[in-house]
């Protein structure tokens, strides 16, 4: 709470980017290869 409104919100939307980023390296190491990327998005 040191930081004022408008930076919270950069760092909470940046939060929610690398924990999608996160969620996506997770699956792809586990699966390894996909036909094409609608198959990535429907595991997501």
């Amino acid at each position: 709470m040191a930081f004022g409104p408008a930076v919270r919100k950069v760092i909470y939307t940046t939060n929610s980017i690398e924990s999608l980023n996160h969620q996506l390296r997770k699956i792809i190491k586990t699966r390894g290869h996909f036909p094409s990327d609608t198959a990535v998005i429907k595991l997501l």
